[in-house]
């Protein structure tokens, strides 16, 4: 491997990228791994972080490869998505998304309850980060057996108040709308939860869609419904993705 902390960098995602395309899963270790490269990895903002674990006296860097499962969650949530940002217009479109990790404003992840506390640690990396655009984060969560997909929006909450030009700014992540489906034995239910104490819990999510196009200019919404949410488990829990 190069020995420039960038080079490195790209080599390891084109490794774990051809790790993946060959079914690959588990742990994947790389010997000869400098310091610099993992910060170069952790300060990566990428739409994915590497599941990393650094072995500082050895050198060797322990790389987790997700299962075909998560990238499965992905995928329905994205096609979702994407056929309504269409149907939203011609600007309706993941723009940001295409342009480098500079610009991003929307950010897909997924995880399982094992990786909990960093997928909320990648989320306020994504969004609380001095030079982050990010707008919102939509997090899937699988559970261990796969029965339940747990669907959690962050969302950016700048800060208000008098004398903010004379604040430092500080920007941070607050958690909305999560809702979890789930399968059971003859049809998939829905639950929605109140983080925010609301007088009634909500019973879709709305995100704006200047979110995604990062148009200040577009005042319409994506509105996910229950019948989409449901529309996600049926198309997650098809017998392609019932890999354990």
């Amino acid at each position: 491997m190069s020995r420039d902390p960038q080079s490195q960098v790209r080599e390891i995602e084109k490794l774990v990228t051809e790790a993946k395309a060959q079914g690959f899963l588990g742990f994947l270790w790389l010997p000869k791994i400098s310091q610099a490269t993992y910060n170069e990895l952790q300060a990566s903002r990428s739409t994915r972080r590497l599941r990393c674990l650094y072995i500082s006296p050895t050198q060797k860097l322990r790389i987790r490869i997700p299962r075909l499962a998560n990238s499965g969650a992905i995928t329905c949530l994205n096609s979702i998505i994407d056929t309504k940002l269409r149907l939203a217009g011609p600007d309706g479109c993941w723009g940001p998304m295409n342009v480098g990790n500079k610009y991003r404003t929307v950010i897909l992840e997924v995880g399982d309850p094992e990786s909990a506390t960093e997928l909320e640690n990648d989320v306020r990396h994504w969004i609380e980060h001095a030079e982050s655009n990010v707008q919102i984060c939509l997090i899937v969560k699988l559970d261990k057996n796969l029965n339940s997909i747990t669907l959690l929006i962050w969302r950016r909450q700048d800060p208000t108040g008098p004398n903010l030009r004379s604040r430092p700014r500080h920007t941070t992540a607050i958690l909305t709308d999560p809702v979890t489906i789930a399968r059971g034995a003859r049809n998939y239910t829905v639950q929605f939860a109140n983080p925010l104490s609301l007088p009634l819990a909500p019973t879709t999510i709305v995100i704006p869609i200047s979110a995604f196009t990062g148009s200040p200019l577009t005042t319409a919404n994506l509105i996910i419904t229950q019948q989409d949410l449901l529309e996600l488990g049926s198309r997650f829990w098809i017998p392609a993705f019932q890999l354990e």
